[in-house]
Protein backbone atom coordinates (compact mmCIF):
# COMPACT_ATOMS: atom_id res chain seq x y z
CA UNK A 1 0.00 0.00 0.00
CA UNK A 2 2.85 2.39 1.18
CA UNK A 3 4.79 1.80 -2.39
CA UNK A 4 1.48 1.79 -4.47
CA UNK A 5 0.72 5.32 -3.11
CA UNK A 6 4.50 6.88 -3.56
CA UNK A 7 4.50 5.27 -6.96
CA UNK A 8 1.16 6.92 -7.71
CA UNK A 9 1.80 10.03 -5.87
CA UNK A 10 5.27 10.10 -7.69
CA UNK A 11 3.75 9.62 -11.12
CA UNK A 12 1.85 12.89 -10.58
CA UNK A 13 4.62 14.79 -9.31
CA UNK A 14 6.22 14.12 -12.67
CA UNK A 15 3.06 15.15 -14.51
CA UNK A 16 2.68 18.49 -12.20
CA UNK A 17 6.51 19.26 -13.34
CA UNK A 18 6.13 18.47 -16.85
CA UNK A 19 2.92 20.12 -17.84
CA UNK A 20 5.01 23.42 -17.53
CA UNK A 21 8.79 22.21 -18.63
CA UNK A 22 7.39 20.96 -21.94
CA UNK A 23 6.02 24.18 -23.41
CA UNK A 24 9.04 26.15 -22.16
CA UNK A 25 11.14 23.14 -23.89
CA UNK A 26 9.12 24.00 -26.84
CA UNK A 27 9.53 27.78 -26.34
CA UNK A 28 13.19 27.54 -25.53
CA UNK A 29 13.79 25.18 -28.22
CA UNK A 30 11.54 27.11 -30.98
CA UNK A 31 13.63 31.04 -29.78
CA UNK A 32 16.93 28.78 -30.16
CA UNK A 33 16.79 27.53 -33.33
CA UNK A 34 15.32 31.28 -34.73
CA UNK A 35 18.13 32.77 -33.18
CA UNK A 36 20.25 31.69 -36.32
CA UNK A 37 23.23 30.56 -33.52
CA UNK A 38 27.05 28.91 -35.12
CA UNK A 39 27.64 27.55 -31.91
CA UNK A 40 25.95 25.50 -28.93
CA UNK A 41 23.87 22.27 -29.03
CA UNK A 42 20.75 21.63 -28.09
CA UNK A 43 21.72 20.83 -24.65
CA UNK A 44 21.43 24.75 -24.17
CA UNK A 45 17.57 25.46 -24.65
CA UNK A 46 17.22 22.21 -22.80
CA UNK A 47 18.89 23.14 -20.03
CA UNK A 48 17.63 27.00 -20.52
CA UNK A 49 13.67 25.22 -20.07
CA UNK A 50 14.92 23.71 -16.94
CA UNK A 51 16.19 27.47 -15.67
CA UNK A 52 12.74 28.88 -16.66
CA UNK A 53 10.81 26.03 -14.87
CA UNK A 54 13.13 26.80 -11.44
CA UNK A 55 12.65 30.89 -12.08
CA UNK A 56 8.76 30.20 -11.96
CA UNK A 57 9.12 28.61 -8.50
CA UNK A 58 11.22 31.97 -7.39
CA UNK A 59 14.82 29.74 -7.60
CA UNK A 60 17.40 32.33 -7.00
CA UNK A 61 20.49 31.89 -8.78
CA UNK A 62 23.98 32.72 -9.38
CA UNK A 63 25.65 33.63 -12.27
CA UNK A 64 29.08 34.33 -14.11
CA UNK A 65 29.41 37.41 -16.14
CA UNK A 66 33.04 37.30 -17.79
CA UNK A 67 35.10 37.75 -14.50
CA UNK A 68 32.01 39.07 -12.07
CA UNK A 69 29.64 37.15 -10.54
CA UNK A 70 26.26 38.25 -10.98
CA UNK A 71 22.74 37.05 -9.10
CA UNK A 72 19.49 36.79 -10.23
CA UNK A 73 16.98 37.01 -7.60
CA UNK A 74 14.45 39.32 -8.32
CA UNK A 75 11.96 37.24 -10.23
CA UNK A 76 8.46 37.70 -11.51
CA UNK A 77 5.97 36.79 -9.23
CA UNK A 78 2.94 36.39 -12.15
CA UNK A 79 5.09 32.99 -12.86
CA UNK A 80 4.73 31.55 -9.34
CA UNK A 81 0.90 31.14 -10.71
CA UNK A 82 1.92 28.04 -13.05
CA UNK A 83 3.46 25.75 -10.60
CA UNK A 84 -0.05 26.31 -8.22
CA UNK A 85 -2.11 25.66 -10.88
CA UNK A 86 0.08 22.63 -11.79
CA UNK A 87 0.30 21.12 -8.29
CA UNK A 88 -3.16 21.72 -7.29
CA UNK A 89 -3.83 19.55 -10.43
CA UNK A 90 -1.55 16.78 -9.74
CA UNK A 91 -2.47 16.59 -5.95
CA UNK A 92 -5.99 16.17 -6.33
CA UNK A 93 -5.22 13.26 -9.13
CA UNK A 94 -3.09 11.32 -6.69
CA UNK A 95 -5.88 11.78 -3.77
CA UNK A 96 -8.47 10.65 -6.31
CA UNK A 97 -6.42 7.41 -7.09
CA UNK A 98 -4.87 7.03 -3.43
CA UNK A 99 -7.78 7.74 -1.90
CA UNK A 100 -6.26 9.39 1.17
CA UNK A 101 -5.68 12.35 1.38
CA UNK A 102 -3.09 12.90 3.90
CA UNK A 103 -0.69 10.31 2.25
CA UNK A 104 -1.41 11.45 -1.24
CA UNK A 105 -0.30 15.35 0.00
CA UNK A 106 2.42 14.18 1.99
CA UNK A 107 3.85 11.85 -0.73
CA UNK A 108 3.11 14.63 -3.32
CA UNK A 109 5.24 17.37 -1.59
CA UNK A 110 8.16 14.35 -0.68
CA UNK A 111 8.55 13.43 -4.78
CA UNK A 112 7.99 17.51 -5.91
CA UNK A 113 10.34 18.17 -3.55
CA UNK A 114 13.12 16.17 -4.94
CA UNK A 115 12.39 16.30 -8.38
CA UNK A 116 13.61 20.16 -7.53
CA UNK A 117 16.35 18.99 -6.00
CA UNK A 118 17.45 16.65 -9.36
CA UNK A 119 16.63 19.52 -12.03
CA UNK A 120 18.12 22.26 -10.08
CA UNK A 121 21.31 20.14 -9.67
CA UNK A 122 21.00 19.15 -13.41
CA UNK A 123 21.03 22.80 -14.22
CA UNK A 124 24.23 23.60 -12.51
CA UNK A 125 27.34 24.93 -15.23
CA UNK A 126 30.22 26.65 -14.72
CA UNK A 127 28.90 30.01 -15.24
CA UNK A 128 25.34 29.24 -13.22
CA UNK A 129 23.85 27.76 -10.31
CA UNK A 130 20.94 27.69 -7.89
CA UNK A 131 21.06 29.49 -4.17
CA UNK A 132 19.86 26.15 -2.45
CA UNK A 133 18.75 28.36 1.03
CA UNK A 134 16.42 31.16 -0.31
CA UNK A 135 15.09 28.64 -3.66
CA UNK A 136 14.03 26.00 -1.06
CA UNK A 137 12.00 28.10 1.30
CA UNK A 138 10.40 29.99 -1.97
CA UNK A 139 9.55 26.23 -2.87
CA UNK A 140 8.18 25.08 0.38
CA UNK A 141 5.70 28.10 0.36
CA UNK A 142 4.49 27.25 -3.12
CA UNK A 143 4.14 23.81 -2.11
CA UNK A 144 2.16 24.68 0.52
CA UNK A 145 -0.37 27.47 -1.15
CA UNK A 146 -0.45 24.27 -4.18
CA UNK A 147 -0.93 21.37 -1.97
CA UNK A 148 -3.32 22.95 1.17
CA UNK A 149 -4.77 25.68 -0.31
CA UNK A 150 -4.65 27.98 2.27
CA UNK A 151 -5.86 30.83 0.63
CA UNK A 152 -9.66 29.60 1.53
CA UNK A 153 -9.12 29.66 4.84
CA UNK A 154 -11.49 32.01 6.32
CA UNK A 155 -8.91 33.82 8.41
CA UNK A 156 -6.58 35.08 4.94
CA UNK A 157 -9.34 34.56 2.60
CA UNK A 158 -10.92 38.29 3.26
CA UNK A 159 -7.80 39.61 3.76
CA UNK A 160 -6.26 38.31 0.69
CA UNK A 161 -9.52 39.40 -1.98
CA UNK A 162 -9.65 43.00 -0.37
CA UNK A 163 -5.59 43.23 -0.91
CA UNK A 164 -5.58 42.06 -4.34
CA UNK A 165 -8.55 45.05 -5.09
CA UNK A 166 -5.98 47.72 -3.86
CA UNK A 167 -3.15 46.56 -6.04
CA UNK A 168 -5.75 46.24 -9.11
CA UNK A 169 -6.37 50.05 -7.78
CA UNK A 170 -2.45 50.85 -7.55
CA UNK A 171 -2.00 48.42 -11.04
CA UNK A 172 -4.57 51.12 -12.96
CA UNK A 173 -2.65 54.16 -11.57
CA UNK A 174 0.37 52.64 -12.91
CA UNK A 175 -1.19 51.98 -16.11
CA UNK A 176 -2.18 55.58 -16.70
CA UNK A 177 1.34 56.58 -15.61
CA UNK A 178 2.60 54.20 -18.29
CA UNK A 179 -0.02 55.34 -21.22
CA UNK A 180 1.25 59.15 -20.38
CA UNK A 181 5.01 58.10 -20.75
CA UNK A 182 4.36 55.79 -24.19
CA UNK A 183 6.74 57.56 -25.99
CA UNK A 184 9.50 56.14 -23.65
CA UNK A 185 7.99 53.01 -23.40
CA UNK A 186 8.53 52.94 -27.41
CA UNK A 187 11.92 54.06 -27.50
CA UNK A 188 13.03 51.29 -24.84
CA UNK A 189 11.46 48.71 -27.63
CA UNK A 190 13.23 50.02 -30.09
CA UNK A 191 16.79 50.26 -27.90
CA UNK A 192 16.10 46.47 -27.18
CA UNK A 193 15.40 45.30 -31.09
CA UNK A 194 13.82 42.04 -30.09
CA UNK A 195 12.59 41.02 -33.17
CA UNK A 196 9.31 39.05 -33.75
CA UNK A 197 9.98 36.29 -31.73
CA UNK A 198 11.94 38.16 -28.73
CA UNK A 199 9.31 40.62 -28.80
CA UNK A 200 6.69 38.00 -28.07
CA UNK A 201 8.94 36.38 -25.29
CA UNK A 202 9.60 40.25 -23.92
CA UNK A 203 5.73 40.67 -24.08
CA UNK A 204 5.12 37.54 -21.75
CA UNK A 205 7.94 38.89 -19.70
CA UNK A 206 6.42 41.99 -19.32
CA UNK A 207 2.86 40.51 -18.18
CA UNK A 208 4.08 37.86 -15.83
CA UNK A 209 6.32 41.04 -14.26
CA UNK A 210 3.05 43.08 -13.63
CA UNK A 211 1.95 41.56 -9.86
CA UNK A 212 5.61 42.87 -8.95
CA UNK A 213 5.24 45.64 -10.53
CA UNK A 214 1.54 47.07 -9.05
CA UNK A 215 3.04 45.74 -5.58
CA UNK A 216 5.73 48.37 -6.09
CA UNK A 217 3.38 51.43 -6.98
CA UNK A 218 1.47 50.48 -4.23
CA UNK A 219 3.86 50.71 -1.64
CA UNK A 220 5.39 54.09 -3.73
CA UNK A 221 2.01 55.33 -3.03
CA UNK A 222 2.30 54.91 0.73
CA UNK A 223 5.38 56.77 0.49
CA UNK A 224 7.99 54.10 1.66
CA UNK A 225 9.32 53.95 -2.05
CA UNK A 226 10.59 51.74 -3.92
CA UNK A 227 14.59 50.78 -5.24
CA UNK A 228 16.09 50.38 -9.16
CA UNK A 229 19.15 49.05 -8.15
CA UNK A 230 21.98 50.32 -5.74
CA UNK A 231 21.35 53.03 -3.48
CA UNK A 232 18.11 54.40 -5.75
CA UNK A 233 15.21 55.79 -3.83
CA UNK A 234 12.07 56.51 -5.98
CA UNK A 235 9.59 57.71 -3.52
CA UNK A 236 6.72 60.55 -3.75
CA UNK A 237 9.18 62.77 -1.81
CA UNK A 238 12.58 61.83 -3.18
CA UNK A 239 13.59 60.70 -6.54
CA UNK A 240 17.23 59.63 -6.95
CA UNK A 241 18.51 57.26 -9.29
CA UNK A 242 21.67 56.52 -11.43
CA UNK A 243 20.78 54.27 -14.20
CA UNK A 244 17.94 52.18 -14.82
CA UNK A 245 18.11 49.17 -16.89
CA UNK A 246 16.04 48.80 -20.44
CA UNK A 247 12.92 47.41 -19.89
CA UNK A 248 9.91 48.36 -21.04
CA UNK A 249 7.87 48.23 -17.83
CA UNK A 250 9.65 50.66 -16.17
CA UNK A 251 8.63 53.22 -18.12
CA UNK A 252 6.41 53.94 -16.33
CA UNK A 253 8.35 55.26 -13.24
CA UNK A 254 8.18 58.84 -11.72
CA UNK A 255 10.71 61.22 -13.29
CA UNK A 256 10.65 63.02 -10.05
CA UNK A 257 9.13 63.54 -7.07
CA UNK A 258 5.07 64.21 -6.65
CA UNK A 259 4.34 64.40 -2.96
CA UNK A 260 0.75 64.18 -3.99
CA UNK A 261 0.42 60.92 -4.92
CA UNK A 262 1.33 60.28 -1.11
CA UNK A 263 -2.98 60.46 -0.79
CA UNK A 264 -2.69 56.53 -2.32
CA UNK A 265 -2.01 55.69 1.25
CA UNK A 266 -5.03 55.80 1.60
CA UNK A 267 -5.63 52.63 -0.12
CA UNK A 268 -3.45 50.83 2.63
CA UNK A 269 -5.75 52.72 4.87
CA UNK A 270 -8.71 51.53 3.10
CA UNK A 271 -7.65 48.10 3.28
CA UNK A 272 -6.98 48.31 7.30
CA UNK A 273 -10.43 49.71 8.35
CA UNK A 274 -12.44 47.42 5.93
CA UNK A 275 -11.20 44.67 7.49
CA UNK A 276 -11.85 45.60 10.68
CA UNK A 277 -15.19 46.57 10.27
CA UNK A 278 -16.09 42.97 8.77
CA UNK A 279 -14.17 41.77 12.05
CA UNK A 280 -15.62 44.20 14.53
CA UNK A 281 -19.35 43.55 12.73
CA UNK A 282 -19.32 39.76 12.87
CA UNK A 283 -21.90 37.86 15.26
CA UNK A 284 -19.13 36.30 17.16
CA UNK A 285 -18.17 36.44 21.01
CA UNK A 286 -16.48 39.28 21.66
CA UNK A 287 -13.19 36.70 22.85
CA UNK A 288 -13.23 35.63 19.36
CA UNK A 289 -13.79 38.73 17.82
CA UNK A 290 -10.68 40.11 19.51
CA UNK A 291 -8.21 36.79 18.47
CA UNK A 292 -9.54 37.17 14.60
CA UNK A 293 -8.46 40.65 14.68
CA UNK A 294 -5.23 39.85 16.36
CA UNK A 295 -5.32 37.31 13.38
CA UNK A 296 -6.00 39.54 10.64
CA UNK A 297 -3.03 42.55 11.70
CA UNK A 298 -0.90 39.31 12.09
CA UNK A 299 -1.57 37.95 8.67
CA UNK A 300 -1.69 41.57 7.06
CA UNK A 301 1.80 42.37 8.41
CA UNK A 302 3.02 39.26 7.14
CA UNK A 303 1.62 39.38 4.07
CA UNK A 304 3.01 42.75 2.95
CA UNK A 305 6.31 41.30 4.10
CA UNK A 306 6.63 37.88 2.13
CA UNK A 307 5.44 39.68 -0.60
CA UNK A 308 8.06 42.00 -0.40
CA UNK A 309 10.55 39.50 0.09
CA UNK A 310 9.30 37.75 -2.96
CA UNK A 311 9.52 40.77 -5.03
CA UNK A 312 12.80 42.12 -4.15
CA UNK A 313 16.19 41.46 -5.51
CA UNK A 314 19.41 41.73 -7.91
CA UNK A 315 19.43 41.88 -11.80
CA UNK A 316 22.97 40.30 -12.32
CA UNK A 317 25.17 42.83 -11.33
CA UNK A 318 25.64 45.10 -8.18
CA UNK A 319 24.39 48.05 -10.13
CA UNK A 320 21.13 46.59 -10.01
CA UNK A 321 21.18 44.81 -6.30
CA UNK A 322 18.54 46.28 -3.91
CA UNK A 323 15.35 45.73 -6.95
CA UNK A 324 12.11 46.33 -5.22
CA UNK A 325 10.90 46.71 -1.85
CA UNK A 326 13.15 46.71 1.06
CA UNK A 327 11.03 43.78 3.48
CA UNK A 328 12.36 45.75 6.53
CA UNK A 329 11.09 49.13 5.82
CA UNK A 330 8.10 47.48 4.86
CA UNK A 331 7.93 45.97 8.21
CA UNK A 332 9.16 48.92 9.87
CA UNK A 333 6.61 51.21 8.04
CA UNK A 334 3.39 49.52 7.01
CA UNK A 335 3.76 47.25 9.87
CA UNK A 336 3.76 50.33 12.14
CA UNK A 337 0.70 51.86 10.31
CA UNK A 338 -1.39 48.81 10.21
CA UNK A 339 -0.87 48.85 14.51
CA UNK A 340 -1.47 52.39 15.14
CA UNK A 341 -4.55 52.08 12.57
CA UNK A 342 -6.11 49.04 14.35
CA UNK A 343 -5.19 50.83 18.00
CA UNK A 344 -7.37 53.52 16.79
CA UNK A 345 -10.35 52.22 15.55
CA UNK A 346 -10.95 49.93 18.06
CA UNK A 347 -9.64 52.11 21.10
CA UNK A 348 -11.41 55.48 20.11
CA UNK A 349 -14.71 53.97 20.21
CA UNK A 350 -14.31 52.49 23.47
CA UNK A 351 -12.70 56.03 25.24
CA UNK A 352 -16.10 57.38 23.64
CA UNK A 353 -18.24 54.84 24.96
CA UNK A 354 -16.46 55.19 28.47
CA UNK A 355 -16.35 59.25 28.63
CA UNK A 356 -20.20 59.24 27.96
CA UNK A 357 -22.15 60.40 31.05
CA UNK A 358 -24.39 57.48 32.49
CA UNK A 359 -27.84 57.07 32.60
Amino acid sequence: MISRSFFLSLQQAFRSVFLILFPLAFISLFAWATAGATTGSTNDPLRAAIWLWLSAHLANATTVLGENQGVISYLPLGAVIFPIFAIRSGVNRAISRIGKARMARTYFLLNYLLLFVFLGFISKTANYKISWVFSLLALIAILIIGVFEIEKASFIKQPLALFAIICGIAGIIFTINLAINFQTLRNLFIVIQPGIVGGFLLLILQIIYLPNVFFHTLIYLSGVGISVGGASVISPFKVDVSAIPAIPLLAGLPAKSIPWLLVGNLLIIIFILMNLELLLRANDYVKIRRQKIIRFIVVAIAMFVLISGATYGTLFTKNMSNFGNDPLRVLIFIGSEILIISLLRIGIPIVWQRLQPRR
